[in-house]
């Protein structure tokens, strides 16, 4: 279970990498925090005194409005322990000790993988290949291309119509 001195330590670091931060001293204290708001990450503990971990991940992944919301689970537990936490559908489960700058980094890097889904619109904890990934992003780079292409043509077109 996170300590309060744990977790106001990490909430400063985050708060330091300009994250929002929101704490929760509970399971259910976290999904009560959370309604209405989207935050950018959530780092949850696998042991907390009502909810486990697991559970509120699970939640988390299983809600229409926080289904893109990256969510690490800390853990301390055994290898059996992590299964149950992919299975939950977690972006991350780092081992305590907390290495805070490997956490940091960690967010950062899931932050930026769920950003890229919604870009997309892609659904998370899907199987992409990387060939659709490809396919996409050859989309997106053509759709790009003809919005300047357009924004070219209607400049010449005022350019030939509205000389002086």
């Amino acid at each position: 279970m996170m300590t309060v001195i744990t977790r106001a330590y990490l909430a400063d670091g985050l708060e330091g990498k300009n994250y929002h931060t929101l704490e929760a001293d509970s399971g259910q204290a976290a999904l009560d925090a959370f309604q209405g708001q989207q935050p950018d990450l959530v780092l949850l503990d696998i042991k907390m005194r009502d909810l486990l971990g697991y559970d509120v991940c699970w939640r988390f992944c299983h809600d229409p409005v926080t289904i893109l919301l990256p969510v690490i689970l800390m853990t301390g537990v055994s290898p059996e322990e992590r299964v149950k936490g992919i299975e939950a559908r977690t972006d991350d489960l780092p081992t305590k000790p907390i290495n805070c700058p490997k956490l940091f980094a960690r967010a950062a890097h899931s932050c930026v993988s769920r950003s890229t889904m919604r870009s997309f619109k892609l659904k998370p904890h899907s199987w992409v290949s990387n060939r659709e990934l490809r396919v996409k992003l050859e989309q997106e780079t053509k759709l790009a291309e003809v919005a300047s292409m357009v924004g070219d043509i209607g400049h010449n077109l005022k350019i030939f119509l509205c000389p002086f």
